[in-house]
């Protein structure tokens, strides 16, 4: 079953943050396996074919579909990556003292590691940063713009329990012949670094002294940013953390307005944001930073909408003599000069809000020129009643 679209908003939190984006394991794997699809038509890519020689040693294979593991019963790591080799051969010393090699046929094997998700700034003369404000349609924006991507610095880390060699076993290698296994991972996930394999997304965040990245609409600019797994545990929340679960999640924790990081770097589970049926991925903004900049928008609306009464006509013309005066009543369309303190949004209920509207009234008269004590007075008036409710 899919859950109603309102169930998210009354099960999810995203405090303490600002913005949230989470993405299943699912939806992440996806995206490495569009990746190894375009690669195959590139003739050195590294998710195409490895090949690597070291001192006469070497591993020669196709690579399969890379694909993650988001661990979620702790921080660190934050996931495991799984390298796929399909076909190949593979040949390593068993000592550093001896020619004796193993030579071993690649078929289906599985290298995992445990990695972190790092960032790094993009410098602002850089191409990749001009090609960044090209996409995202923000030319004249001036942003900070950071990489996230799979840190190769931690993938030394060597898991063997996930790590699979088809037939064979990491036990029948010698100490020194399994360091070259890794040394050979290690090449490859920098050759991966190197040629943007290993880059997840971006992150463009506001600077100091900077306007909205699109002055044209808000688009809430985050000013901070940190990364945490988020687990499944079922439709109605109540099972397990658990790894291998395809709605384990990733998510992205950003803070505006230049608010410090929270501490806790991460959000405690308060329902899912993904499921297994017909949501991959969700984005969640918390209420209050949308309030912050609707609620103004919406006083210029109600001033610019206002009705507001201008000095009534009215004269004495004595005749016809049951109707001596002539009248005509004048208004206008906007309070442009409303003080500050009027229209200004008090809350009157969950998200709901009303305007403190004043009233506008104007009048004028005229009088019998025979008879002083004979007068027409003729007046008009407004007043609006504004109310923004959301559900």
């Amino acid at each position: 079953m899919a859950f109603p679209q309102g169930t998210y908003v009354y099960r999810t939190n995203p405090d303490p943050y600002d913005q949230i984006i989470v993405l299943s394991q699912k939806v992440i794997n996806a995206g490495f396996k569009t990746m190894w699809q375009l690669a195959q038509a590139e003739d050195d890519s590294p998710l195409k074919h490895f090949y690597k020689s070291i001192h006469g040693q070497y591993i020669d294979s196709d690579v399969g579909i890379p694909s993650i593991k988001l661990h979620v019963g702790s921080k660190e790591p934050m996931l495991y990556f799984l390298l796929s080799l399909t076909k190949g051969k593979f040949s390593v010393y068993e000592s550093d003292e001896s020619d004796v090699t193993v030579d071993w046929d690649i078929k289906d094997w599985v290298l995992a590691f445990n990695v972190t998700i790092n960032q790094k700034q993009v410098a602002k003369d850089s191409e990749e940063y001009k090609r960044f404000k090209d996409r995202a349609s923000l030319p004249e924006s001036d942003f900070s713009l950071a990489q996230l991507f799979i840190d190769s610095s931690s993938s030394t880390s060597f898991n063997r329990d996930l790590t699979t060699f088809g037939e064979h076993s990491l036990d029948q290698l010698t100490t020194a012949a399994s360091a070259s296994v890794i040394e050979f991972i290690n090449h490859w996930v920098i050759v991966m670094h190197e040629s943007g394999g290993s880059i997840l997304g971006y992150s463009a965040q506001r600077e100091q002294g900077t306007s909205e990245l699109n002055k044209y609409a808000p688009s809430f600019p985050p000013t901070g940013i940190d990364y945490a797994t988020y687990p499944w545990r079922g439709d109605d929340g109540s099972g397990p953390d658990k790894d291998g679960q395809d709605q384990n999640a990733l998510s992205y924790l950003m803070v505006s307005d230049f608010r410090n990081l929270p501490s806790e770097g991460a959000i405690p589970y308060t329902g899912a944001w993904v499921d297994g049926y017909s949501r991959g991925a969700s984005f969640c903004m918390s209420r209050t930073l949308f309030w912050k900049w609707l609620l103004p928008v919406m006083r210029e609306v109600v001033k610019a909408m206002t009705p507001i009464p201008e000095t009534p006509y009215v004269v004495y013309n004595g005749t016809p003599k049951d109707a001596p005066y002539g009248n005509g009543y004048k208004w206008h369309i906007g309070d442009a000069s409303a003080p500050y303190y009027d229209y200004k949004w008090v809350p009157s209920g969950q998200a709901t809000w009303k305007a403190t509207s004043p009233r506008k009234e104007t009048s004028n008269r005229a009088t019998d020129t025979h008879d002083s004590t004979d007068y027409e007075v003729v007046s008009e008036s407004s007043m609006l009643v504004p109310q923004l409710q959301f559900t």
